[in-house]
């Protein structure tokens, strides 16, 4: 009996020092960051990208009380700004700013060295961007209907221009072409801006570009805008019906920005940022400034980033596999 009673006290000892031990054990938000933050971004400098991270960073470091670092890595089409940060310590002080490019390379190449929905902790959703559907101004269609019909009486016979195989407007093109049931031939350049231009010039007929590209050509009457990849108007350009609303169905493409962090942060440390996030993102200066950079400005729960990568990872990768698209 004594034995017994020695055995249950011993049991209830363990597991009172174990609750001891485990409400003693440090927050690493507590006292985090006690050094500045770097925030990589896998673009050059002056980009809406550049410009959305330094608007970002500039109040997020009055949140945090430390400086956040704005660290520009482009290049291998956005990998050495992503492996910076995936080979980075999982301690919430080297931040990414993902989103779609980063799916986009995965997507078309198997071959490279991260898994966006594995090697990253989603913080935040922090902008959306639409792209618009332009046409050269001498194309006779007059709305996305007109547009539709002219692709389809002659399948192959229209060229469409894009940042490069792989880009973001090349697979949305793809993909609108897929659910018209048309045909038209990629010709890719090697920025959005040359694509574009050459919308504009004539040399290919239409493409897919943001608002703060288009916009300038759209008003010099260069180039005419059909319809948007959103389900709904876009605040950038109200007066653009959706290509969803115009004839295709359930076609829905918004470029997308996240914050995450490396794999195996602390959560303590991701709520944390993703709560203070939420409250730069949520200011109206910072709304009406992405807006002028032709960005929604939005906020999720670092689950909701996590959904978003992997829901748009199978996307990309199934539409690259059923066109058998690859990085040259």
């Amino acid at each position: 009996m004594m034995k017994k009673s020695l055995t249950r006290l011993a049991t209830c000892l363990t597991f009172s020092l174990g609750l001891i031990a485990v409400g003693a054990m440090p927050s690493f938000a507590a006292d985090y960051p006690t050094r500045p933050v770097r925030l990589v971004v896998p673009f050059g400098a002056g980009g809406a990208s550049d410009q959305l991270a330094r608007m970002l960073g500039l109040k997020l470091a009055d949140r945090l009380g430390q400086p956040v670092i704005i660290d520009n890595k482009p290049g291998a089409g956005t990998t050495l700004g992503i492996m910076a940060v995936k080979n980075a310590e999982p301690d919430g002080y080297t931040l990414l700013l993902g989103g779609t490019s980063g799916v986009v390379n995965q997507a078309l190449d198997k071959t490279v060295a991260f898994n966006a929905s594995k090697d990253f902790a989603g913080v935040s959703i922090v902008g959306e961007i639409p792209y618009i559907l332009l046409v050269n101004a001498q194309v006779p269609a007059k709305t996305f209907q007109e547009f539709a019909t002219l692709l389809k009486s002659a399948p192959g016979k229209y060229n469409y221009a894009s940042g490069g195989v792989g880009s973001s407007n090349h697979f949305a093109m793809e993909l609108l072409l897929t659910m018209m049931g048309a045909q038209a031939v990629h010709v890719p350049y090697n920025s959005s801006a040359t694509s574009i231009g050459s919308v504009a010039a004539g040399e290919t007929q239409f493409t897919f570009d943001t608002p703060i590209t288009a916009k300038p050509q759209i008003a010099g009457n260069k180039v005419r805008a059909l319809a948007t990849s959103t389900a709904a108007r876009t605040r950038s350009l109200p007066e653009v019906p959706p290509a969803g609303e115009s004839g295709v169905p359930g076609y829905e493409v918004t470029g997308y920005f996240s914050i995450v962090a490396p794999a195996k942060t602390p959560r303590d440390v991701v709520t944390r940022l993703n709560k203070e996030i939420i409250a730069v993102m949520s200011e109206p200066e910072m709304s009406s400034k992405l807006l002028a950079l032709g960005l929604d400005s939005k906020t999720s729960t670092p689950e909701a980033a996590d959904q978003r990568t992997a829901a748009e990872l199978a996307r990309w990768s199934k539409l690259a596999q059923d066109l058998k698209l690859q990085k040259n």
